[in-house]
This record gives structure tokens, C-alpha cells and sequence, in this order.
């Protein structure tokens, strides 16, 4: 097992195979998020203690090159963590995913920005803005996304060497 990151009292780590991952999870009496996965080639655990209470989510990834993200609110009680194309919505305290959503494209990153109620999901062909219950704000379909950079109140997106602004408030280009 290797550490991969660490962020917000969040270990996250790769591991050699889908049997380590099983026994792994089994010890700490965790849960595998999967969902559709077509391939298993990568296998990876999220750790986060809460109250003394070490909690372990497994993750099957399809290995497309885009290592799983995972934030923590900040009332500690969800994880939310991305693989492949699904976001999923973790409940610290009831140790179920209370929500799960599927993405059109691969998911790159998942920012949190609490402080406007949204978690922005930046995803190959496009963003999504959801509130922090895991329900979709709105949608900004594009092709590939080259850069990518977030203001206060909008986002900046580079497709095909064309700008667009799009606001946070809304998905609207500006």
C-alpha cells in the first residue's frame, strides 16, 4: 500500500490488487464504492478518523489515468469522493453513501466551495455545480476541457482555444 495524499485529516492510498483491497476492507470493516466499473485495474482506500472511529472506503477505479479526489465537509459528517465518472456522497455517522451521480465524462476534480452552499465537479466535457446535499445546480456541457480556472464568481474554461466565463451563481456563459 502507498500513500498517495493526504488532505484534511484524508489518507489516501494505492494499493497492488483487487484481494488486497478485499482484505484490507474486511480488517477495518469498511466499504467498496463501485459502480458500473467495467475494468478493475486500480484499487485505492480513503481513511478518515472520525471520533477516534477509523472509517475506510475502497475504491475500484478503471485506471484511466485520473486518480480519485475525496473532500470532507465541513460538518464532518459526508465524504464526498469521486472515481471514474461517479461522484458519491459518504455519511460519516451512518456509514452509507446517501448519494450517488453519475458524470457524462470523467471526472478530473471536485472543488469544494462551502461558502456559496457548492461543490463544483470539474469533469473532461464540462462542470457541474451541485449543492452540498449531492443535488445538481446546473450543468455546462463543452468539449474537452484544455485549462481550467476558478474566480470568485465565475469559472474560466479553455476549450479549443476558445475562452468562456461561466457563472457560479448559475452555468450561464457571461
Amino acid at each position: 500500500m502507498r500513500l498517495v495524499t493526504i488532505s484534511n485529516e484524508i489518507h489516501f492510498y494505492e494499493l497492488d490488487s483487487e484481494s488486497e483491497l478485499n482484505e484490507y476492507i474486511k480488517e477495518y470493516n469498511g466499504i467498496i464504492l463501485e459502480d458500473d466499473v467495467q475494468t478493475k485495474n486500480k484499487f485505492y482506500v480513503f481513511e478518515y478518523l472520525n471520533n477516534s472511529t477509523k472509517i475506510v472506503l475502497g475504491i475500484l477505479n478503471e485506471g484511466h489515468g485520473i486518480i480519485p479526489h475525496g473532500i470532507l465537509l465541513s460538518n464532518e459528517k459526508v465524504l464526498v469522493i469521486s472515481s471514474d465518472k461517479t461522484i458519491y456522497f459518504y455519511n460519516t455517522i451512518s456509514k452509507i453513501i446517501v448519494k450517488n451521480k453519475k458524470c457524462d465524462s470523467l471526472i478530473y476534480d471536485i472543488i469544494n466551495l462551502e461558502d456559496k452552499g457548492k461543490i463544483i465537479i470539474y469533469c473532461e466535457l464540462g462542470i457541474q455545480s451541485l449543492n452540498v446535499n449531492g443535488d445538481r445546480d446546473w450543468i455546462y456541457d463543452c468539449d474537452n476541457i484544455d485549462d481550467f480556472t476558478l474566480n470568485d464568481n465565475y469559472i474560466r474554461l479553455i476549450t479549443n482555444e476558445t475562452e468562456h466565463k461561466i457563472s457560479l451563481l448559475d452555468g450561464k456563459e457571461l
